[in-house]
């Protein structure tokens, strides 16, 4: 009986070693290519808003924000050059965080033509979550007037 080859990519291992979840820091800004859209409308909570720092640039960003008792996740983006454990290692540093803060669930509305997305809705229903489907829109924009 042969044993089976056992592929190991070594450049993958020690950049995913370099790669650290974190907050974003006051002042700091999401890079373009993540698409996270929120600073279009301003003001981003850092408390609410996790990295992935890989040696110092930011490949990756989760924001979210709380809802009596439940965090919802808005968005979440991962470089294509990121490593395979990217969105796992942001996701459980963001899941760290809430189990501290007192949060007890979360909800996010996902797109299925994002990598990110998907593979997050994936993860969460492997972890006992529902994925809801139907006539659901999101309506998202700045405050209309106040004499709508």
């Amino acid at each position: 009986m042969s044993a089976l080859p056992v592929t190991f990519d070594v450049m993958e291992f020690f950049r995913s070693k370099r790669e650290h979840a974190r907050l974003l820091r006051p002042g700091e800004v999401i890079p373009s290519e993540l698409e996270a859209a929120f600073d279009l409308l301003g003001q981003l909570d850092p408390d609410w808003v996790w990295v992935l720092d890989c040696a110092g640039t930011i490949k990756g960003v989760l924001v979210a924000s709380p809802a009596h008792g439940v965090a919802m996740i808005w968005r979440i983006s991962i470089v294509k050059d990121a490593s395979n454990m990217a969105l796992v290692r942001i996701l459980r540093r963001f899941l760290k965080d809430c189990r501290k803060r007192g949060i007890r669930g979360l909800l996010t509305a996902v797109s299925p033509n994002r990598d990110s997305e998907k593979r997050l809705a994936s993860i969460m229903v492997h972890a006992g979550c529902r994925q809801l489907e139907g006539d659901l829109v999101m309506v998202v924009g700045k405050l209309p007037r106040e004499n709508i």
